[in-house]
């Protein structure tokens, strides 16, 4: 009796198996004859813990089954802050994000702007060769950039100075920097290969630009071996309270540091950040004797300018004498081709007492200015700019 009983249950339990076999089978072969949990189990592996979606061939239909269904199967979702941020890519991820293939070839991806403008502030190639421009085609650019209107070419070189190509004067004329310019937004959007008008237009339609530019009052006097120069601001630094801030040459990139660590600003930025001082604006140098004196053609305004009216809110005449004070000629002196000169800072215009310092290269054309200040708080400002006659 014993021994009967015990056959029965072996032969119970040899049925379970073999249906929970069948079952198994049967579940492995088509995901509709699964349980929940056995379609969960065979469409998902673990990796570092977490339950991912089976890459597996034979787990396919069975991912496609239960995503259909809307399961997560204790998936979770896991994004990418390079997809978002570029400064959290690695090098390969910011390069396989920053370009796309064209006819088998790396080429930058304008749909990812921002990852591309990182990869070549760090100087990456990403396997993308640079496109040379032959003679034909840069004599095609000047020609059909020369049949525009002075407001258009100005109009041109103002937008690629607002996207970071180009940092000299904006004059509408045709030169190696607006050449180059061109050609580099050209490389960087892909439209090297479309004709010089089409470039123009995709220039164009990247930034709001004026409908005029006013003409500076320049009156030039020729001083033996000096004359007047004309200066684009294409670099700054400054220094307060313990934050700093930066641009590297041309404006395009930037950097804040403070106690709670680095901020980086695009081109756009900087030039929001820098509006109240009119960095941008062109100003120039006169020479004349052994004096010079600094002109902007935002001085020709009668009220004083904004910043100095924001810092000081004193008496406009011993203000507007301090101003005079500031912007009139200085004696400077000349020493391997470079000239000098200093002057004290009053204290009348609002932000300090201090000293500024300028030098100007006669070979290389570029100015440059060091202002300390000292009282009541202490704060630097280095400023660089490229000058033309």
């Amino acid at each position: 009796m014993i021994r009967v009983a015990f056959q029965t249950c072996l032969t119970v339990l040899a049925l379970l198996f073999s249906a929970s076999v069948t079952m198994a089978a049967e579940c492995a072969d088509d995901p509709n004859e699964c349980t929940p949990k056995k379609l969960c189990e065979v469409a998902t592996n673990l990796k570092g813990g977490n339950a991912v979606w089976s890459t597996a061939s034979r787990s396919a239909k069975h991912v496609t089954y239960a995503q259909g269904l809307g399961m997560s199967c204790g998936v979770v979702a896991i994004v990418d802050l390079c997809d978002t941020d570029p400064n959290e890519c690695q090098i390969t991820q910011l390069c396989e994000k920053a370009t796309k293939s064209d006819k088998g070839q790396a080429v930058w991806n304008s749909a990812a702007q921002g990852h591309v403008n990182l990869a070549k502030e760090y100087e990456l190639a990403c396997n993308v060769k640079a496109k040379t421009t032959s003679v034909n085609q840069s004599a095609e650019l000047k020609k059909v950039f020369n049949s525009l209107s002075a407001l258009e070419r100005k109009q041109m070189q103002y937008a690629l100075k607002n996207l970071g190509f180009y940092s000299s004067g904006i004059d509408g004329l045709w030169g190696k920097g607006t050449r180059s310019a061109i050609v580099n937004y050209a490389q960087s959007n892909g439209v090297v290969d479309n004709s010089p008008n089409s470039v123009f237009r995709s220039i164009i339609s990247k930034v709001d630009v004026p409908s005029s530019f006013a003409a500076p009052k320049r009156v030039v006097t020729q001083t033996g071996p000096f004359t007047e120069h004309v200066c684009t601001t294409n670099k700054f630094y400054m220094k307060s309270g313990g934050v700093e801030f930066t641009t590297n040459e041309g404006m395009t990139a930037g950097t804040l540091i403070t106690s709670d660590g680095l901020i980086r600003f695009n081109s756009k930025e900087i030039k929001e950040t820098t509006k109240a001082f009119d960095f941008i604006t062109p100003y120039s140098l006169k020479f004349s004797g052994n004096k010079v004196s600094y002109y902007n053609p935002l001085m020709d305004q009668e009220e004083l300018p904004k910043p100095l009216q924001s810092a000081n809110s004193g008496d406009n005449t011993k203000l507007k004498r301090a101003f005079d004070e500031v912007i009139g000629p200085k004696t400077f002196n000349i020493k391997n081709n470079v000239t000098s000169w200093k002057q004290k800072f009053p204290t009348e215009l609002g932000f300090g007492s201090g000293t500024a310092a300028h030098t100007f290269n006669l070979t290389t054309h570029q100015y440059v200015l060091r202002l300390k200040i000292k009282k009541p708080d202490e704060w630097e400002l280095k400023l660089w700019a490229t000058c033309d006659l």
